[in-house]
């Protein structure tokens, strides 16, 4: 008799984890879902670093900076996304900082 109650038991314990783990799995994925076009905050904010550490290093450079304030309007227009901006960026960051 003993051994028919843990049998028992058992098989609720299993039931419980199943239905917690199917309820869990659900909302991660609904979460998932709704922060899918949220933009890296780090990626983002280390682009604004860029971008005014360069803003600042080609004010006597005006093409340079008229290159780089289109850029930053297309990032803004959502012409091109965050990676390819930040590639962007470190590419003049090498560019001028060698000069």
């Amino acid at each position: 008799m003993d051994i028919i109650v843990l049998l028992a038991f058992g098989f609720l314990l299993l039931g419980a984890i199943l239905i917690f783990r199917k309820s869990h799995s659900r909302e991660v994925d609904h979460f998932m879902q709704s922060r899918h076009g949220v933009q890296p905050l780090f990626k983002e904010r280390s682009t604004q670093i860029k971008y005014h550490t360069l803003h600042d290093l080609l004010q006597v450079h005006a093409d340079a900076l008229a290159q780089l304030e289109q850029l930053k309007h297309d990032y803004d227009e959502h012409v091109i996304n965050v990676d390819e901006y930040e590639a962007s960026l470190d590419i003049m960051m090498k560019d001028h900082h060698a000069q």
